[in-house]
């Protein structure tokens, strides 16, 4: 990691590129002043961006914010800035893992860009507690935003997906852009955000056009998934997500949850699964074959398993490791969103 300097002093407060009340601030006015913040905060901060997600939370670690994990019925997160008092944010740890991160990258932003105190409930920060199975609700952005939550939220897409790793994600893919809105899930599950935001941030990378945006927002993730594992019986709740696997995600390591279920593309037998560590138990269950439109796969659905367990999928020479990702809890900087 680079060393830190001293990364307010880097970067213009918010009001120096405020708009008078009689011209609120557009939202491109938001992602051109965010991009370039996010791209300082990068540096600044010592991101990794070589690979196919960013790794927000020890940003905030290193931006010296204090980190509280705790589920929360009515709030997204905070962003805590009074005078005399150390910063920091508090994260709603009973969101899913992708709105986790693009919350902290939010109220990252806060405090990069030196907001105030700033309490997200939902109506100023742009995800949704069923937004891994729902489609995008259509003219969200229109309601009024205030300046302060338009930077943060702009700071928070710039953050995650930069360019550079949306390209890499995108490789790893085979695709030099997304071509259908499967294509575009598979990606958000590499980027570690979720499919919607995903979706609204390709046109400013230059990655789809808005016809193509607009035309994907009106698909369901839910209804992605089930075409994804057709073919076996369906779940409960289109909420675990289906992955896709062959040797594409060769030397990566993978966040999984119990309930998510892995395509194991090519005929039975073609990757073999075992536990990365024969001293802690990692298992799945096989469920079939899929049929349709997807080429041949095993589906096979992740059980309960220990948090902090992996398994490593092998293909011929190709491996790719999966962790359960725990859901963090507490006062723990380090924790993983």
């Amino acid at each position: 990691m680079t060393q830190k300097p001293s990364h307010l002093s880097s970067v213009k407060p918010a009001s120096a590129t405020s708009t008078s009340a009689a011209r609120p601030m557009t939202w491109a006015k938001a992602h051109q002043v965010a991009h370039m913040a996010a791209a300082k905060a990068h540096h600044a901060l010592g991101v990794d961006l070589s690979g196919v997600s960013v790794d927000v939370v020890s940003a905030l670690g290193a931006a010296d914010l204090i980190v509280m994990w705790r589920p929360m019925p009515q709030l997204f997160g905070a962003y805590l800035n009074e005078p005399g008092v150390a910063p920091g944010v508090l994260i709603n740890s009973a969101l899913p893992r992708p709105a986790r991160r693009y919350t902290c990258a939010h109220e990252l932003g806060h405090h990069w860009m030196r907001h105030s105190t700033s309490v997200d409930d939902g109506s100023s920060i742009d995800t949704t507690l069923h937004e891994d199975i729902d489609a995008v609700p259509q003219g969200n952005r229109r309601r009024p935003w205030p300046e302060q939550e338009k930077l943060a939220e702009a700071f928070a897409s710039w953050f995650l997906m930069p360019r550079r790793v949306v390209a890499t994600a995108l490789d790893v893919l085979n695709l030099n852009r997304p071509r259908t809105a499967a294509d575009v899930y598979s990606l958000s599950l590499l980027l570690g955000t979720s499919y919607r935001t995903t979706v609204r941030h390709l046109p400013n990378l230059r990655f789809a056009t808005p016809t193509q945006a607009n035309s994907w927002a009106n698909v369901a993730p839910g209804r992605l998934k089930a075409t994804l594992d057709a073919g076996v019986s369906a779940p409960t709740s289109r909420r675990p997500d289906v992955w896709i696997l062959d040797d594409r995600f060769d030397g990566l390591r993978l966040p999984v949850r119990p309930g998510d279920r892995l395509v194991i593309l090519g005929p039975p037998g073609v990757a073999s699964l075992r536990p990365s560590n024969t001293s802690v138990p990692f298992s799945t269950t096989q469920l079939g074959q899929t049929s349709g439109t997807l080429r041949d796969g095993t589906v096979h659905v992740i059980n309960d398993n220990p948090t902090g367990s992996e398994l490593t999928v092998t293909f011929n020479h190709a491996s790719t490791t999966l962790h359960i990702h725990p859901s963090p809890t507490g006062l723990d900087p380090r924790g993983a969103a």
